[in-house]
């Protein structure tokens, strides 16, 4: 089946290019016992609402502009994810990206991501994929199933709070359509000038690396990387260069190492530790 909106093909209740809900996509159940009917109906209510809500001239409105995936906008020449904020007004929402394809790593909303509400799609690959909070929350091996009934390929809702976290692990990549903002977000970027090369082996942060949060990525070989704080936003990921038949990725970013977390590497792996500025 394709997206009405965009044409792209579609297996599921929405479609992981466009974040259109695809209200044809049914079962031979009744349509009210259809999230998606529901989903409408509520969608619709707001929409009136919204049209018969007072608005200001048009001239007294930002000018309309297009948003691009992956890019910041600005916003009466304050830019979005240079600083969090604590509040998104609904015009301010209208401008933001709202679209975010995410690889392997640690994400926390008002750094990395907005906080707020979002649908996920699993765009390739497969791993776990669980947020920090249990309310609202997920916890699901996610992925591309291709019809084995194991993965879960889309989920609606996910709540992000400001400060919680979601993971992505193994070879997975995932699409977030974000359809409530309630913040922005500062952002990272990574510092290859200062990275550090480590072979197997284990290493203390602060002894034999500077700690601090780190993009870490495979130069050669393939195993495990484990840090001590792995229940926290540390690391448990087999990594490795990939030729694309195995089911772990070459990156993982955001790992926290604070003073005193230690780092395993194993036997004939070398990774590059690329610290965050």
């Amino acid at each position: 089946m394709k997206c009405p909106n965009c044409g792209s093909p579609v297996k599921d209740n929405f479609c992981p290019e466009c974040g259109a809900l695809v209200a044809g996509y049914a079962s031979k159940k009744g349509i009210r016992n259809k999230w998606w009917f529901w989903a409408l109906i509520s969608l619709t209510a707001v929409t009136v609402i919204f049209i018969f809500l007072p608005k200001g001239k048009e001239q007294d409105r930002e000018p309309k502009t297009t948003l691009s995936k992956g890019t910041t906008t600005e916003i009466s020449g304050n830019t979005l994810t240079t600083g969090a904020q604590e509040t998104i007004t609904e015009e301010q929402y209208n401008y933001m990206v709202k679209v975010y394809d995410l690889s392997p790593g640690i994400y926390t909303a008002g750094t990395d991501l907005p906080a707020g509400r979002c649908n996920i799609a699993a765009i390739s690959g497969k791993g776990n994929l669980y947020s920090s909070n249990l309310e609202g929350g997920i916890n699901e091996l996610f992925g591309i199933d291709y019809g084995k009934g194991t993965l879960k390929e889309s989920f609606l809702g996910l709540e992000l709070p400001e400060y919680s976290s979601l993971t992505v692990s193994g070879n997975l990549k995932i699409r977030l359509f974000f359809t409530a903002v309630k913040s922005g977000y500062t952002g990272r970027n990574y510092d290859e000038t200062d990275a550090v090369t480590l072979g197997g082996g284990k290493y203390t942060a602060g002894t034999d690396f500077s700690p601090g949060t780190f993009k870490v990525t495979a130069e050669s070989g393939s195993g495990t990387v484990l840090s001590s704080n792995s229940l926290g936003n540390g690391i448990n990921e087999i990594l490795g260069k990939d030729d694309g038949s195995s089911t772990f990725s070459d990156s993982f970013l955001n790992v926290d190492l604070p003073v005193g977390t230690e780092l395993t590497i194993s036997e004939g792996l070398t990774v590059k530790l690329i610290p965050a500025v």
